[in-house]
């Protein structure tokens, strides 16, 4: 009786687990079938986390795509709502991942949110007994993370603009402030603008909303959301916050 009863409970496992790859087939590699993956971390400063995936604006009129799911995480409370079908994403892309070895390269492109530092940011005062030549920029402040830069030290002071390296991303406003490599103590820098913003897809139509509390990730099934030629997006959008947003969509594709 006991393993009769083994027999059942592991049958209707199987059975569960099967539905569940019939419609979502993560992680099996399959001729029919490619699976991907995208995933945005960001860590805005009092800004929102604006997270996309998106078919190509022109080609044959076909599914492309079939969503499997999108979990996001905050690592302090957060909402964020899924939106599908806004105005076209462009500027900053997010690798895409073939996740079973023989995918191709995936026809759905991954955007990101926000604005990075553009040129012009130009050093003002601060930073002192400094080694002369190119040295390294850290910019800080300004809502967003990662812009680097270099600028030329002369006589043991900064001078000049900075070129930028990197934009960074989650810029409300140009930073202000920054460390210039070797120097002893923070520099000021004025000038400059911030780069067009990165995803600038526009709200499109509100599928779902949802509340995270802090530390805790939220999957939402999009097994019959599809995505087909001609720009069709899916968004995930937060609340303007103060943390970590991770963002990781998965879908997937039949060979072409």
């Amino acid at each position: 009786m006991k393993r009769l009863l083994l027999l059942a409970v592991l049958a209707a496992i199987n059975l569960v687990a099967q539905t569940s790859n019939a419609a979502c087939p993560v992680d099996q590699p399959s001729a029919q079938l490619f699976n991907y993956s995208a995933v945005d971390t960001e860590t805005p400063s009092s800004a929102a986390v604006v997270a996309t995936i998106q078919s190509p604006g022109s080609g044959l009129n076909s599914v492309l795509a079939r969503g499997c799911s999108v979990a996001v995480s905050c690592s302090v409370a957060c909402s964020f709502t899924l939106e599908r079908d806004g105005t076209a994403a462009s500027g900053s892309t997010v690798t895409t991942v073939g996740i079973n070895k023989q995918a191709q390269g995936s026809s759905i492109q991954s955007f990101r949110s926000s604005s990075g530092v553009g040129a012009g940011v130009t050093w003002s005062s601060g930073g002192t007994a400094c080694t002369n030549g190119t040295q390294a920029v850290t910019l800080t402040g300004g809502g967003g993370t990662g812009a680097t830069g270099t600028i030329t030290v002369s006589a043991t002071v900064p001078t000049g603009a900075v070129t930028i390296t990197n934009t960074g991303f989650g810029y409300t406003s140009v930073p202000t402030a920054g460390q210039v490599a070797t120097c002893t103590g923070a520099s000021v820098f004025t000038g400059g603008a911030l780069t067009a913003s990165q995803n600038n897809v526009g709200s499109g139509t509100a599928i779902a909303g949802y509340q995270i509390a802090a530390g805790q990730t939220i999957i939402v099934d999009l097994t019959k959301k599809t995505l087909q030629t001609g720009g069709e997006n899916l968004t995930v959008r937060t609340n303007s916050i103060s943390g970590t947003v991770n963002v990781n969509f998965s879908w997937f594709e039949a060979p072409r």
